[in-house]
């Protein structure tokens, strides 16, 4: 998140005008450059295929938390300035004092003008941290924080974008399940342990810890149950009021597991970015109540229609459904997810929503082999160990991509695809004459025998399971045998 710039403000004293000059020199206190919403984006294009718009909402929500904590940065320091200069003037001023036999209470400024000096304007030190003109009173205005929810279907990235987004932002960072989560005093973890596994993330210091990111998945499983009367929910509402104090900001008393000796430390939830991310199966009946949208699967075709529709609309049916699902789902209010069990209180905390949409078809043809860390690049290279190079046919993606959406798992099934598919040929290649795979359509959808390459060799192989890849070899001189002597 921080671009590493150094500048160390120092206080010097001046024996002759008995003022405190302030002076900079690049050194240890770092001078914080945030990086810009668009860039963040770019970056996480590189390992994130679609959801542009959840990753705009992310993006901008994060630039602006750090800009408040850098305004709070900057009140501190100049709080320590003011103090500083405070200090000096006390002590300037008792010197003065002590000079004078009748202990006269002389201004030290006045007493200068008198004698004939020149006194020098009194100015205010500008922070290096955030330059903000002296004349507008912005540093005067206390920013909120600005918790994110992120909403969407399973296996569309929610959780991956967490990592990419603390690793780019260079900040601490705890992922955390929201269903192992009990409200204090009952059997289960505390809400207070997610802020001791980030100070433990941190390495136990507690100014990284103080400005880094608490990622809370599945929040969606705290919803509060209707039970009986005499049914206490420490599970569901019971873990969300616990939460509230720390969302909002609070001290925070920790174990301290680093081994200094003390007991506990205390850690400022202020500053602290506070994600929560859920699938809320069934969030868009209740958003379809409240805007009377049209249910799924009504359309205005009549049959003759249907069976007139060619095999390019029939096969992008299932994406057309998702889009619509993808715009219920943008029209989100609190309203709804107070509906859906949230307590007003909660949710009331979480100003910003991002919506992730379904996977379709190109999406996850994209996943595949795109960005970094992709999936077919990964069993290229675990598949070259062997000495093997594995190819797709494009029918062959797009075969996978089509059984991983019918799946209803998002990106998840895409592994579990290739793992089915590849299971065979990881099996024969190793220690063998293999030298190219070449992965058909019939083989994802029909589950025939990969088309194997087999390196030149003397040796007759069975045609069915092994195309011979024919060389033709150098020509040979062969010399005349010599003549025997009569």
């Amino acid at each position: 998140m921080f671009h590493k710039d150094t500048t160390l403000v120092t206080s010097v004293k001046c024996e002759n005008c008995h003022e405190v000059l302030f002076s900079s020199s690049k050194k240890d206190v770092p001078k914080e450059k945030l990086i810009e919403p668009a860039e963040i984006v770019n970056k996480l294009n590189q390992y994130i295929v679609g959801q542009d718009y959840a990753k705009k909402v992310l993006a901008v929500a994060v630039y602006n938390h750090y800009k408040r904590i850098n305004q709070h940065k900057a009140k501190l320091q100049k709080q320590k300035w003011a103090e500083e200069r405070e200090r000096q003037d006390v002590i300037v001023f008792e010197k003065q004092r002590k000079g004078h036999p009748g202990g006269l209470n002389l201004d030290i400024r006045a007493t200068l003008n008198n004698e004939g000096q020149r006194s020098r304007p009194e100015t205010v030190p500008v922070s290096p941290v955030v330059k903000q003109k002296e004349s507008s009173d912005s540093s005067d205005i206390q920013i909120d924080k600005t918790n994110i929810l992120m909403l969407g279907p399973t296996g569309t990235g929610k959780t991956y974008i967490a990592q990419v987004l603390s690793e780019i932002l260079n900040v601490p960072i705890v992922i955390c399940d929201c269903t192992s989560l009990t409200q204090a005093g009952y059997v289960g973890e505390d809400v207070e342990n997610v802020v001791g596994r980030l100070l433990q993330n941190a390495k136990f210091n507690v100014d990284k810890c103080q400005q880094g990111i608490v990622f809370l998945d599945e929040v969606d499983k705290i919803s509060s149950k209707k039970g009986g009367q005499f049914q206490r929910d420490v599970g569901g509402e019971g873990v969300q009021q616990s939460l509230l104090k720390m969302m909002e900001g609070a001290v925070i008393k920790v174990p301290d597991l680093s081994g200094s000796g003390k007991k506990t430390i205390d850690v400022d939830t202020t500053n602290i970015l506070f994600i929560f991310s859920g699938a809320f199966s069934g969030l868009t009946n209740i958003i379809q109540r409240r805007t009377n949208i049209k249910p799924f699967g009504f359309t205005s075709e009549t049959p003759e229609d249907k069976e007139g529709a060619n095999a390019t609309d029939t096969i992008h049916q299932s994406d057309t459904t998702d889009h619509e699902k993808d715009e219920i789902l943008r029209a989100v209010e609190v309203d709804d997810l107070v509906n859906f069990g949230m307590i007003p209180e909660f949710i009331g905390r979480i100003p910003v929503f991002a919506v992730f949409e379904n996977m379709t078809t190109e999406m996850l043809i994209k996943i595949l082999k795109e960005p970094r860390n992709a999936l077919i690049p990964q069993y290229e290279t675990l598949l070259e160990m062997d000495g093997a190079k594995l190819k797709f046919e494009e029918e062959a993606l797009v075969a996978v991509a089509e059984k991983a959406k019918e799946s209803g798992t998002g990106a998840r099934a895409l592994r579990s695809r290739l793992e089915n598919i590849l299971l065979e040929p990881m099996y024969e290649a190793p220690n063998s004459d293999i030298e190219e795979i070449i992965i058909t359509k019939d083989t994802v959808e029909n589950k025939t025998p990969p088309v194997y390459v087999q390196r030149s060799k003397d040796l007759v192989v069975s045609t069915d399971k092994f195309v011979i890849k024919q060389t033709e070899p150098p020509s040979m001189k062969v010399m005349n045998p010599p003549q025997s002597q009569a």
